[in-house]
């Protein structure tokens, strides 16, 4: 009776204990949303060292551009922003020597991206600053009335390294949309790394 109670006990330990071990091993371990995605869109989210082309802003899309800049990242600048970057270990850092007086006037982007109307895409990237500020993002079209397809964002970055995601459904249909990242406006730097663009499947 004694030996019975003894593995009795032995198998509540082991069972508690397996628990515990459970609960700490799955604190780190993203859940499944059961979304279903596309391929990805965006090129060198990751930031490899070299992929990113200063270029001037444009305002429309010609075919001088599209084969020079399609498909890579461009940092552009307009007056009276000013302002660099550096990337190491897959990130980029703007540095900022005039913020300027739009959110427009530095900036980050890829093209294209090609979008359905109506179809939803999940846009995801993680995000710091060296003082809390704002930053303006959009997927959105070159030229004419810069239709944000994506609905322009605003998010609130902090000291912290923060992963902001979400989910839009477009509202136009356009094969040569823009990745856009809007930074001027503010003094302090911003950091970005594992931007990502993807259909979500349904």
């Amino acid at each position: 009776m004694q030996k019975l109670m003894k593995l009795g006990l032995v198998a509540i330990m082991a069972t508690a204990l397996l628990a515990v071990v459970s609960c700490a091993g799955g604190a780190g371990v993203k859940k499944d949303t059961g979304e279903k995605l596309g391929p990805e869109m965006v090129k060198d989210g990751n930031f490899p060292d070299g992929c990113i082309k200063n270029y001037s802003i444009y305002n429309a899309l010609s075919a001088a551009i599209e084969k020079e800049v399609g498909g890579k990242w461009t940092f552009q600048q307009a007056m009276p922003a000013k302002g660099s970057f550096e990337i190491k270990d897959g990130v980029f850092k703007l540095l900022v020597e005039s913020p300027g007086n739009d959110n427009w006037q530095i900036q980050l982007v890829q093209f294209p991206m090609p979008l359905k109307f109506g179809k939803k895409y999940k846009m995801s990237f993680d995000a710091k600053a060296d003082k809390p500020r704002k930053i303006v993002f959009k997927v959105g079209k070159i030229g004419g009335d810069w239709l944000a397809y994506s609905g322009l964002k605003v998010f609130d970055i902090t000291t912290e390294w923060q992963t902001i995601s979400f989910v839009f459904k477009s509202i136009g249909a356009d094969d040569k949309a823009r990745v856009e990242f809007n930074i001027s406006q503010d003094p302090n730097s911003v950091y970005l790394r594992n931007v990502s663009l993807r259909e979500v499947l349904e």
